[in-house]
This record gives C-alpha cells, sequence and structure tokens, in this order.
C-alpha cells in the first residue's frame, strides 16, 4: 500500500510540472526545451533512486563523502526544478548556451 502511495504521489508532482511547463502561458524558446529535458531527465533520475531505495529497504551510500545517494537526488531534482521556474519566467532572453551551462 505504501508503494502504490509513493506512486501517486510522484505522479502527482509530475503532472503538476507539465501543467506548470504547458498551461501557463509563455514562449517556448529553445532555452524552455533545454530546461524541459533537463527536468524531466532529474524526475526520472529522482524516481530511479527513489524505487532502488525505498523499494529494497537500504540506504545507497555514495562513494563521495558518504553522502546517501537519496539525498543527492532529491537535491538534484530541487535544484534543477528551480532552474526551470526560473528559465520559464524570468530569463527567458538568453543565450542557449548559457541555459545549457546552467543546466549541466
Amino acid at each position: 500500500m505504501q508503494n502504490k502511495r509513493n506512486y501517486l504521489i510522484t505522479a502527482v508532482i509530475f503532472v503538476l510540472f507539465n501543467l506548470i511547463a504547458f498551461v501557463i502561458p509563455g514562449d517556448k524558446t529553445t532555452v524552455f526545451w533545454i530546461s524541459y529535458v533537463f527536468t524531466v531527465f532529474s524526475f526520472g533520475i529522482f524516481l530511479f533512486i527513489w524505487n532502488k531505495t525505498l523499494g529494497s529497504g537500504k540506504q545507497l551510500k555514495s562513494k563521495f563523502l558518504s553522502i546517501p545517494i537519496f539525498y543527492v537526488s532529491s537535491c538534484y531534482f530541487i535544484v534543477q526544478f528551480v532552474s526551470f521556474l526560473i528559465f520559464k519566467f524570468a530569463l527567458t532572453n538568453i543565450p542557449v548556451w548559457a541555459a545549457i551551462l546552467v543546466n549541466t
């Protein structure tokens, strides 16, 4: 039952993200699409790590400073989502190379 609830929460977050991306008016520039693709990628990584760690019941440790991978993927998703919001609403006319540099 817990697993179904986790997937439901994840699906709701992804639907809300897509609503923010496509329903709210704004230009769909190249910067928007770069930011969107990187955010969907970070969401996929977050979902994969979440499934691995919560499904197995063990905590996966990173090789870097022994930080849990779940924490790293959560932080990456949150930072990438904030970056997407900034590129969608505030920085619409920046060069494409700057958007790629920031999103990677």
